[in-house]
């Protein structure tokens, strides 16, 4: 194990000005993420806690233009697989395996999604990873806990921010790998996979100078 000093560790406001100052980031410079960076943000999610360990946790790396514009392109050739999928017809069909609820998102948000991409790509414009030059795939295995890998997501998102960049993270294209046993084989991913988180990374072109305060829904301290 390694041993931190204690002089190097960051105080509470330290720590939570940093988390104030994160933003999500969809306007990237073209400046390429060096591998030193994209080491150390890996190195800083390696250490996200987990369901039951060893990590079942696994990572891939896009780390330049050429190769996210290519995981583009098969992202909407597996966006265009679905949308064949996410008929009134498709959707009525897979009703009593996924439940009112799943049909409701698929009917109301996953074809709409969907929709969008494939309209924005015609017209010249990347809603996908919003042309980051590297972006990073958090997955789990058949065994993982589903969580496991949107935590780890969130570690290297704030490292991310640490070092200066600026990220966003994508829920969707965990969906198409599941989806997709070719783009899975392409990959090397496990042929059973959690959805995974995408994080898509690189130097802002935008800068924030007014932190976001979220809130919960709810918070109640049970009496």
């Amino acid at each position: 194990m390694r041993q931190v000093s204690t002089a190097m560790r960051v105080g509470y406001d330290q720590f939570h000005s940093l988390l104030l100052s994160r933003r999500s980031i969809r306007r990237f410079t073209d400046q390429p993420v060096e591998r030193d960076m994209l080491a150390k943000i890996i190195d800083s999610a390696s250490t996200a806690p987990m369901g039951i360990p060893p990590s079942e946790v696994g990572v891939i790396v896009w780390d330049s233009p050429e190769k996210v514009k290519k995981l583009t392109e098969d992202m909407l050739d597996g966006i265009r697989f679905l949308r064949r999928m996410l008929t009134p017809l498709g959707i009525m069909l897979m009703r009593p395996f996924i439940g009112k609820e799943g049909a409701q998102a698929f009917r109301e948000f996953m074809r709409p999604v969907a929709d969008i991409y494939v309209k924005k790509a015609k017209e010249g414009e990347d809603w996908f990873f919003y042309s980051a030059p590297a972006a990073v795939f958090f997955y789990g295995s058949a065994y993982a806990d589903p969580t496991d890998p949107v935590i780890a997501t969130t570690y290297a998102m704030i490292a991310a921010q640490s070092l200066g960049l600026g990220t966003c993270m994508l829920g969707f294209p965990g969906y198409i790998f599941r989806s997709s046993k070719k783009l899975r084989a392409k990959y090397g991913l496990p042929s059973k996979i959690q959805p995974g988180v995408m994080m898509v990374l690189s130097h802002p072109s935008i800068h924030y100078f007014h932190a976001v305060k979220r809130r919960f829904a709810d918070v109640r301290y049970y009496p």
